[in-house]
């Protein structure tokens, strides 16, 4: 792949996940569908081109890229079961193709399952269950909204949730020793997500701990580059005052959101590119901010 079809394709895949954040699915159906005829799709990009077409009612589109992402991921065990109850897809089981491409992503499932160390997975897995349940920023913005930025109501939530943070920490210092990280490999795709969520949750100390066991994952596949930038990003943010790849942000007295101090900003999307990331300007439309020229 040469570096002008590379930048390119980030170009296109970075707009197109900007559209899907503000519910433009069409626009960003099209851009999907640009990208990949220019360059090998990602990961990332197959499922979510997958929730555009859904979206639109495009089954056959949907079965196909749903096809594409199981095949990427034909290795690895992947949480099937939030795909499968993802109302999005309501109308595409009724496809005459859906249960053969949820057959072939069950048996690749099942394969690599046989590997997995299952006990772990499923004590991380109840982790992450006990870490999202706490973690409603749906919540978080409507107490905002009502009460405004800072206030008691959102400060109570906060605390709650932190609570409950440090609790799943005890656990999760039960299961895997300080500095090790369970790899995709051994534990799946979401269980390996759920020890970069612990970690990430809890002080800059506990991140920093783990941090090159996290690099040292991410180099050899077993964990996502991506969530390794983010760690990055929070302990330079804590003790520098400025970060890498612009994953941390910050609210204002309005309750406005804003992208946190960048260090070397001007190249800030070509770090993001290296490790997994969509370019700045498009990625913030998930938290309704504009990036300011």
């Amino acid at each position: 792949m040469s570096s002008c079809s590379q930048s390119n394709y980030y170009q296109s895949i970075s707009e197109a996940h900007g559209y899907y954040h503000t519910n433009e699915y069409k626009e960003a159906l099209l851009l999907f569908q640009k990208a990949f005829k220019k360059s090998k799709p990602q990961r990332r990009d197959l499922i979510v081109a997958a929730y555009c077409a859904a979206h639109l009612n495009q089954t056959d589109q949907t079965i196909k890229y749903l096809d594409a992402y199981f095949s990427l991921n034909s290795k690895v065990y992947i949480d099937l079961e939030s795909i499968i109850s993802n109302p999005v897809f309501t109308q595409v089981k009724s496809h005459k193709d859906w249960k053969t491409v949820i057959n072939k992503a069950q048996v690749n499932n099942e394969l690599a399952e046989a590997t997995l160390n299952i006990p772990l997975k499923n004590a991380l897995e109840a982790l992450y269950a006990l870490d999202q349940q706490t973690r409603n920023m749906a919540l978080v913005d409507s107490l905002i909204a009502i009460h405004g930025w800072p206030s008691k109501p959102v400060s109570a939530y906060l605390k709650k949730m932190n609570a409950q943070d440090k609790k799943n920490l005890v656990t999760f210092k039960e299961l895997v020793p300080v500095g090790t990280i369970p790899g995709i490999s051994e534990v799946g795709a979401k269980a390996n997500l759920t020890a970069w969520l612990i970690i990430q949750h809890n002080s800059t100390a506990v991140q920093k701990d783990y941090l090159e066991a996290l690099k040292a994952s991410a180099e050899v596949g077993e964990s996502k580059w991506s969530n390794v930038a983010g760690t990055i990003d929070r302990i330079m943010i804590e003790e520098e005052g400025v970060q890498l790849y612009g994953t941390q942000f910050g609210m204002d007295s309005e309750g406005n959101g804003y992208v946190k101090p960048l260090k070397d900003s001007i190249n800030v999307n070509k770090r993001r590119e290296k490790v997994g990331l969509i370019a700045l300007e498009h990625d913030v439309k998930r938290h309704g901010i504009t990036l300011k020229n």
